[in-house]
């Protein structure tokens, strides 16, 4: 799922919801005040949960919103197979 196309200039409403999944993750941003509340979930049981809070950005825009939200599912992939390497050794 993509998110929508934002416009220079456009405002979004208190509470405006998005969606988008990336590398098997739901990931939910919710517009709050000046920044965004992003969810990150498993879409599927295999893999880890790593974010069990909500996180706010400091960003007012979407885009980044979501980029920060995909930074976090790209690094906790990468500590989970760096942790499961280790335990194998």
């Amino acid at each position: 799922m993509r998110l929508s196309k934002t416009h220079q200039g456009q405002h979004f409403a208190q509470g405006a919801k998005r969606q988008a999944r990336y590398r098997g993750y739901d990931i939910f941003l919710r517009r709050r005040d000046l920044c965004w509340m992003v969810t990150i979930r498993p879409s599927h049981p295999e893999l880890p949960v790593f974010q069990r809070h909500p996180f706010q950005t400091a960003t007012q825009s979407e885009r980044e919103a979501l980029a920060q939200a995909k930074r976090r599912v790209d690094d906790a992939l990468v500590t989970s197979k760096l942790t499961y390497s280790a335990t194998r050794h």
